[in-house]
């Protein structure tokens, strides 16, 4: 309608002419409302890519931590609250909007050099302490004593906000696969994935966080410490989702998962009992249960993730 229209005009407006990071919040919070609550804001976003890019550029502006004092003061908090709610207004934007050819030209173009920004950011450590290191057991926490507890939780839900967002990427890749007339940007899953490894140390970081994320879900919701809900569910299925396209696409990855978490995956996950405790009520919990067979089959299988792709 009119007002949908004159209301997007103003916020892209206000937003792409903002002049404080606190201004810049307000606005792109107001956009993700405004596109959850009417899909016609959505199709809005994907007209021009001007939008798009001015996310992509403020998340790779203020997710990276710039210096070490910076990862430790108050502000560093801000810039984080602000980069988690532009990763919520770009899943909220890629969300249903497949059939969108406007969205589909926009993430190809400039051969794909927003796009690969983008994922290149998603997978960058927000806090310069690190969260996940290479491990030998499988008793690792997770958590940083270096970090305070409010970076630590930013952190943690930073790793949840990027899975989210690289799930509506990699689902896109997955609808679409195609190469955007003389963009010359090829938008695959392997594609996406092979940007990601060109920075080895914080890919395989980023993989260990999400593998750990997993696994902490289904943690609580076997041994009862806390029920999964509806969000957490949806969550589980887009980490799983993520999981198994990089390991599929990625042979340094499948390499890490089934050298690091084998065992989870043997003794813990494969059992029949962990699939029982996902909610049975909520819709998305079957295909939830066939990924991470899945992941389990793959994870486990003595043959490498080419050799077991070629025989589906």
């Amino acid at each position: 309608s009119d007002n949908v229209i004159r209301l997007f005009q103003q916020i892209e407006q206000e937003l792409l002419a903002a002049n404080s990071m606190e201004t810049a919040f307000h606005l792109t919070q107001e956009l993700c409302t405004a596109a959850r609550r009417t899909f016609p804001v959505k199709k809005l976003f994907w007209r021009k890519r001007e939008l798009f890019q001015h996310h992509v550029n403020q998340l790779a502006c203020y997710l990276p931590p710039a210096k070490p004092g910076d990862a430790r003061s108050s502000h560093r908090a801000d810039q984080l609250e602000y980069s988690l709610i532009l990763m919520e207004t770009l899943s909220t934007m890629l969300r249903e909007t497949e059939f969108e050819d406007e969205r589909n030209i926009i993430l190809t173009s400039n051969g794909c050099k927003t796009l690969h920004l983008l994922v290149m950011t998603l997978i960058t450590p927000c806090v310069l302490a690190p969260v996940i290191p290479a491990r030998s057991t499988s008793a690792f926490s997770g958590k940083s004593p270096e970090l305070t507890a409010e970076l630590q939780d930013l952190a943690t839900e930073k790793t949840d906000c990027a899975t989210s967002l690289l799930f509506e990427l990699l689902l896109a890749a997955t609808q679409t696969q195609w190469t955007a007339s003389g963009s010359g940007c090829l938008f695959t899953v392997r594609q996406i994935v092979s940007v990601m490894e060109h920075q080895w140390d914080y890919f395989a970081t980023f993989f260990r966080e999400v593998t750990e994320r997993m696994l902490q879900t289904m943690r609580q919701g076997v041994h009862g410490l806390q029920k999964i809900t509806p969000t957490a569910a949806i969550l589980l299925y887009g980490q799983l989702f993520v999981l198994r396209d990089i390991a599929q696409s990625s042979e340094n990855a499948y390499k890490c998962i089934k050298r690091e978490y084998s065992e989870e995956f043997r003794y813990y996950l494969r059992d029949p009992a962990v699939k029982s405790h996902l909610p049975q009520k909520y819709p998305i919990t079957s295909s939830t249960v066939q990924l991470l067979q899945d992941l389990c089959t793959l994870v486990l299988c003595q043959e490498s993730p080419k050799a077991l792709l070629r025989k589906h």
